[in-house]
């Protein structure tokens, strides 16, 4: 009985152990059937966006996985279907991709080798280039008006020849060959130079007030510290170009592509910027006063301190933009959507926001004094240090809002939803306010 009762302890046991090791195999083969693929996003370049050939392209974007957390280099590999692998990791830039339409795709894999993949289509153009031959190297001497008018009568082929410091204000020189001409200081003012060529064109100190510019090719040329007061630059790619330095005051900009270009710290004042695609552009700084941005994308746009007094920005999408510091006073901002944005030290001085999409953003140290705030839904803003002086409040939703530090002087809260208001016992002048209930009034 004793030796019997340890055979039946011993197959137990074994039995135990099967049982444990089925078990485990159980559970990792459990395991490795929910295994989740990882989730892939890309942040640049956006989708449809447009790249001349040279182009410093920047890509961008990221892997997460449940069980790894973000994906590390050697898991992130993109790809072009023109050029093959492109590149790995997180972030880098390139400048030599093939002309074409690319779809570039961002694979992710994880430890357990469970992959996803995200695709965009981009197009990176091919400009034309110069050929020139002995004959076609810059004359030393600058052309003769008479000969200007010959050469536009019969060929209009200005391809390396010299044109600095000539006047040709007011010509028709449409449809005309300036492949590496020499216009340095040369005088365009008016001048029609629709479907023109310019390409490696020496334009230095050109001066293009209120020239017609449609469909010019800018191809290898600085743009940097160009006159372009007035002129009417339609149907243009001037994407990735700096373009600092140049004044473009009353300049027709409408639709041109102008992505990822630097225009910081110019004078924009009067533009018609309608339609234009300024996604990833920089305009830090940039005097966009009475500007007309109506439905422009400003998608990841570098705005902070610049001046949009009085602009225009219907319908405009600022996704993502920096708009720190901006001076928004007497902008148009209807149908603008501004939710969970970062608006710190921003001037909205008496602007109309009943049209506009708030929800969640910082508005720190903002200026609102006597800005129409009727009707908003304002859940979860935060006015802190905010000037919220004259403000119209009426009917608004501001549950969840933080007041902390905001000056309240003469606001007007009635009908306003204050359910959940956050720190209203710090603003300041709350005596003064109305509408405000009585328990809230403790300054």
């Amino acid at each position: 009985m004793k030796n019997h009762g340890k055979r039946l302890s011993s197959i137990y046991g074994l039995v135990f152990l099967l049982l444990l090791t089925d078990l485990i195999i159980g559970c990792k083969l459990f395991e490795k059937q929910t295994n989740d693929p990882p989730l892939i996003h890309i942040n640049l370049p956006t989708s449809f966006s447009e790249f001349n050939v040279g182009a410093l392209i920047p890509f961008e974007g990221l892997g997460m996985d449940e069980e790894d957390g973000y994906l590390t280099r050697e898991f992130l590999i993109w790809m072009s279907d023109i050029d093959g692998e492109i590149g790995r990791g997180e972030s880098f830039s390139r400048d030599d991709l093939s002309a074409g339409n690319h779809i570039i795709t961002l694979s992710g894999t994880d430890s357990h080798g469970s992959s996803a993949s995200v695709s965009v289509e981009i197009k990176v153009t091919a400009k034309a280039k110069n050929k020139f031959n002995a004959s076609d190297k810059v004359t030393e001497k600058a052309l003769q008006l008479d000969q200007i008018e010959l050469i536009l009568n019969t060929s209009r082929n200005f391809n390396g020849k010299n044109l600095s410091n000539l006047d040709l204000s007011g010509k028709d020189l449409s449809n005309s060959d300036f492949r590496g001409a020499n216009m340095h200081r040369t005088n365009l003012t008016k001048a029609d130079l629709t479907n023109a060529d310019l390409t490696d064109a020496d334009i230095s100190q050109v001066v293009f007030t209120n020239a017609k510019l449609i469909n010019v090719n800018f191809a290898g040329i600085v743009l940097k510290d160009i006159n372009f007061s007035g002129a009417d630059l339609r149907n243009n790619d001037l994407s990735n170009y700096d373009l600092r330095g140049s004044r473009w005051r009353k300049v027709n900009l409408e639709k041109v592509n102008l992505s990822y270009s630097d225009l910081s710290y110019t004078d924009l004042k009067n533009a018609n910027l309608a339609g234009t695609n300024l996604i990833y552009s920089d305009l830090t700084g940039a005097d966009l006063t009475n500007a007309n941005l109506r439905e422009a994308n400003l998608r990841g746009a570098k705005l902070s301190n610049a001046s949009l007094c009085n602009a225009d920005l219907s319908g405009a999408d600022l996704l993502d933009a920096d708009l720190r510091g901006i001076d928004f006073q007497g902008a148009n901002l209807r149908n603008v959507d501004l939710n969970n944005t970062d608006l710190n030290n921003v001037n909205l001085t008496g602007v109309n926001l009943t049209m506009t999409v708030l929800y969640g953003a910082d508005l720190t140290n903002a200026n609102l004094y006597k800005s129409n705030l009727q009707g908003v839904i304002l859940r979860d803003v935060f006015f802190r240090k905010a000037n919220l002086s004259r403000v119209n409040f009426k009917n608004a939703d501001l549950r969840g809002t933080d007041l902390s530090g905001a000056n309240l002087h003469l606001a007007d809260f009635t009908g306003a939803n204050i359910e959940g208001i956050v720190n209203i016992e710090f603003s300041k002048n709350t005596k003064t306010v109305k509408g405000l209930s009585l328990y809230a009034r403790t300054k």
